[in-house]
């Protein structure tokens, strides 16, 4: 599979996904105002405050229960989780195979560059200058002097 194909697969599934998120806020907007509507504001009895808010999430429930509305949205938004999880795993797995497309291209560009550029393979003088520079601050660290830069009469003072 090459990165056309990839892009023509991803293409559906991402229109995909809108449509399925879309329409889960939608129905979830829905039963939000579906549930305030059926909102229980008649009393109940019960002996103290805590009977009483009992009685009260027990009358809320039963009547939630009851609509058919709510019942068929609660599924229909269980099946549309359902459906958008589905196509963000086929998204995932199509996207992390492009991933690997991609860094073996990389690396073939790295190659071919290392090929076309075989003094920047090694980098011995890099080494040994690191090497230098850490003796030297070992050392000032120990307490051994170190002599002092010198300059000629035409050098330029690094500053």
């Amino acid at each position: 599979m090459n990165h056309i194909e990839i892009a023509e697969k991803l293409a559906p599934l991402y229109g995909e996904r809108s449509k399925l998120q879309f329409s889960k806020t939608q129905l979830e907007k829905q039963l939000e105002k579906r549930r305030e509507e059926l909102i229980f504001t008649g009393e109940v009895e019960g002996k103290d405050a805590d009977a009483r808010k009992l009685a009260r999430a027990a009358k809320q429930a039963e009547i939630y229960r009851q609509d058919a509305m709510l019942s068929t949205g609660d599924k229909a938004l269980a099946d549309l989780d359902w459906k958008l999880s589905a196509v963000q795993i086929e998204i995932d797995a199509i996207e992390t195979f492009r991933r690997g497309l991609e860094w073996q291209t990389r690396r073939g560009l790295a190659e071919a560059l290392g090929a076309e550029f075989p003094e920047y393979q090694d980098d011995a003088p890099f080494d040994k200058a690191e090497d230098e520079y850490a003796e030297g601050a070992a050392m000032e660290d120990a307490g051994v002097p170190q002599p002092a830069p010198t300059f000629g009469a035409n050098d330029e003072i690094p500053f």
